[in-house]
């Protein structure tokens, strides 16, 4: 065969392959798109859920959306429990997980790093309440408890009591902070660190998160919940007893990719909220996840609904309180030189089709 002729067919045997290889990379590309459009309108994935095993008002109204029947019979919910708020901030950093129960400003920093996190819903609105034991409050007299937070916080500062706070990384120390009282000494641990030293006597003041208060004064019925934080904070600043401190937060994939169903959720979460907040404690108790009966307890859990209102919003709907809130539990997030919460962070519903 000539040499022109040779170099003619391998050409032509060049351009063949080349042309399948391109037929075979389309219709490739062409399969996966279809695959994944098929996958959005049918997503048959399950959705996987981090929350805090002993979480109380955060969760409840999540799950109350489940049993109200979201995300439908064709996808399954399967949860998980974060350990503390390393791990959750870790989850959230790493995309893993499609909805997130966590601290607000948490779910923020993590927003400002680049994690794909928007938030649905604010569920937790008073959670920190100091406990107290016994104290010399009239020099010369038996010990008593406080009669009010005012009274404690008056013998705090006067005998320059140390406050144990927990947990270590929460927004309580600086919402205590912000009170104003620059000679308040605070001493931040874990929860269980604390109640271990309310229980030995080494600790007589503290300030924890429900339903940690309650466990405490049920290990220790000499301890004494004397009244929450944000009701503390209300008298001394003005402005209502309830601030907005820990929610439900969707995977930005999701969000963007099933708006209408993340839109569904929020008002599952609302409604929820309201027929939780109808029932007896020990009802709304028994709603909570089984694994949270066990770890915590009934009694306790229905103490502790009872001293915690049940309440949700949409994160669109109290944006502005959720910022208030951030300006003092993370304030850094608003210095110049910090990123900026991305508009992502706050979840918009879509607008109704107009007919």
């Amino acid at each position: 065969m000539p040499a022109c002729a040779s170099l003619k067919f391998g050409r032509l045997k060049l351009f063949g392959l080349a042309s399948a290889i391109l037929l075979v990379c389309l219709f490739s590309v062409f399969s996966n798109r279809q695959a994944q459009a098929k996958a959005d309108l049918n997503p048959s994935e399950p959705l996987l859920v981090y929350t805090a095993l002993t979480a109380t008002t955060a969760q409840l109204p999540l799950f109350e959306a489940f049993r109200a029947g979201w995300p439908g019979s064709d996808r399954r919910i399967i949860v998980e429990y974060w350990k503390n708020l390393d791990d959750l901030r870790s989850l959230v950093l790493a995309g893993k997980g499609d909805i997130w129960v966590g601290h607000l400003e948490g779910l923020a920093r993590a927003s400002t790093r680049g994690a794909p996190v928007t938030l649905v819903a604010a569920t937790v609105w008073q959670k920190f309440f100091f406990v107290s034991a016994p104290l010399p409050l009239n020099p010369g007299a038996p010990d008593r408890l406080a009669e009010s937070t005012e009274e404690l916080l008056d013998f705090v500062l006067k005998n320059g009591e140390v406050i144990g706070s927990a947990p270590q990384n929460g927004p309580c120390t600086n919402l205590l902070k912000a009170l104003g009282e620059p000679d308040l000494t605070i001493e931040t641990m874990a929860p269980q660190q604390l109640i271990l030293e309310l229980t030995q006597g080494t600790r007589r003041v503290g300030l924890l998160p429900e339903p940690v208060a309650t466990a405490a004064k049920a290990k220790v019925p000499s301890l004494k919940i004397i009244g929450s934080l944000e009701a503390e904070y209300s008298r001394r600043l003005g402005g209502p007893a309830l601030i907005p401190q820990a929610g439900v937060a969707v995977n930005l994939e999701l969000a963007q990719r099933e708006p209408a169903l993340v839109a569904k959720l929020v008002e599952l979460i609302e409604e929820g909220a309201i027929n939780l907040a109808a029932l007896e404690p020990g009802q709304a108790a028994l709603r909570l996840p089984k694994e949270t009966i066990e770890a915590v307890g009934q009694e306790i859990l229905t103490l502790s609904l009872a001293a915690e209102p049940i309440i949700a919003k949409s994160a669109a709907s109290c944006q502005s309180e959720i910022e208030d809130f951030l300006k003092i539990a993370a304030p850094d997030l608003y210095e110049p030189s910090s990123p900026h919460i991305p508009d992502s962070f706050f979840f918009k519903a879509p607008s109704a089709p107009v007919d």
